[in-house]
């Protein structure tokens, strides 16, 4: 008879926490566009941000922004999402640093229907430009059960 080991997958949770907060941080914009409605989203240094200013119009140009970069910065992070929440989901299945994790599944279970706030709002900012408007709703598909 031979001894079957069992795969065994490590987590780092110091590094889940780190993620965890990478992705706040990063799509932070949609947490204020849900929050407040109508405004101007954009990229910078890899972080959504929120344009309130009367020169936002300008402040997208000048940082080579337009609604095809936002929307492929969308894709990617959520897409990266994906992966770690696969990693939050075998974490619980498993029973591995439970308590951390049950707050960080707790506290993504509440992000991710804010940022599905933002996105309906930026899809309907958005309804001129029926090519932008299948891409948010492809990535709000993925996460319906929120």
């Amino acid at each position: 008879m031979s001894n079957i080991q069992k795969d065994i997958i490590t987590y780092d949770i110091e590094d889940m926490k780190k993620t965890s907060n990478d992705f706040k941080e990063k799509l932070h914009g949609l947490i204020e566009l849900a929050d407040y409605g109508s405004c101007k989203i954009g990229v910078y240094e890899n972080k959504l941000y929120v344009s309130w200013s009367w020169f936002q119009a300008f402040q997208r140009t000048f940082y080579g922004e337009n609604r095809d970069t936002l929307v492929d910065f969308l894709k990617n992070v959520f897409e990266d999402y994906r992966i770690f929440h696969r990693m939050i989901n075998a974490c619980l299945i498993n029973r591995v640093h439970v308590k951390e994790i049950n707050e960080i599944s707790k506290e993504h279970n509440v992000l991710i229907r804010k940022w599905m706030q933002g996105l309906g709002l930026l899809k309907e900012q958005y309804k001129d430009d029926k090519e932008i408007v299948d891409e948010i709703k492809k990535i709000i598909s993925k996460y319906v059960f929120y």
